[in-house]
């Protein structure tokens, strides 16, 4: 429940007071006598303190007399905020992948339908393996693994 206050001295001791966060300044036009009224909201650590003034002049002398640092919390946590978003928005970025690093190779997945194959007979954990794609591998039978291979060799034609 915010607390309203008549004085303007009390709401400027209590907008410069250490708990005050932030001050909101509202304009009420009043349509049917063309004059409104000025809100003042100052937010602390327990209250939301208001001040109602009917007379433009005098708003506008508080609005100058209040403390600066209260309405640069507000645009500081903005500007944080929106700096952060750019940031941190989805764009083109020029990376290293895995299969660049070498932890992947995704040509050494798809080696392609094999065509031809041959174990050699002095070893019985390899296999070497040709394929239509121009692929010529020489896979490691004891793990029974695919990705596992001891050479890779790529053609181009």
């Amino acid at each position: 429940m915010p607390k309203e206050i008549k004085d303007i001295k009390n709401f400027l001791n209590i907008a410069r007071r250490k708990d005050a966060k932030s001050v909101t300044i509202k304009r009420n036009p009043d349509r049917a006598t063309r004059q409104g009224n000025t809100k003042f909201k100052v937010r602390c650590s327990r209250y939301l303190y208001t001040l109602i003034l009917a007379d433009k002049e005098k708003a506008e002398k508080l609005k100058q007399s209040l403390p600066p640092g209260l309405n640069m919390n507000l645009s500081i946590n903005f500007l944080v905020i929106c700096i952060c978003a750019i940031l941190l928005a989805p764009q083109k970025v020029n990376s290293l992948f895995e299969d660049q690093v070498g932890k992947f190779d995704w040509q050494r997945q798809h080696v392609g339908l094999i065509d031809d194959s041959h174990q050699p007979s002095s070893s019985t954990n390899r296999i070497i393996v040709a394929s239509h794609e121009n692929v010529i591998a020489s896979l490691d039978l004891s793990s029974r693994k695919l990705g596992n291979y001891i050479y890779y060799f790529y053609f181009i034609l």
